[in-house]
């Protein structure tokens, strides 16, 4: 099994590897990315919607104000 790593970045820096949740601040970069597979959605109004299977990738965790609280959460999340 992979060992996940996590790293502090700058939303700026993380435009390289993806596409983060916010143009400034800071985010945290997983690698590798996380991969979960989707059958269906549920709709409000209409109930469970299914779907052929989508692999879907999850390349950044959180969106960080202050530097520091992401540095945190990366150093927690590493542990």
């Amino acid at each position: 099994m992979n060992k996940k790593t996590y790293t502090a970045m700058t939303c700026r820096r993380a435009r390289r590897f993806a596409r983060p949740p916010r143009a400034y601040g800071y985010t945290i970069l997983i690698q590798p990315a996380q991969q979960f597979t989707t059958e269906g959605q549920d709709i409000e109004g209409i109930g469970w919607w299914p779907h052929a299977p989508r692999t879907h990738f999850r390349f950044f965790y959180g969106w960080y104000k202050y530097k520091s609280d992401a540095f945190q959460r990366a150093k927690e999340l590493n542990q």
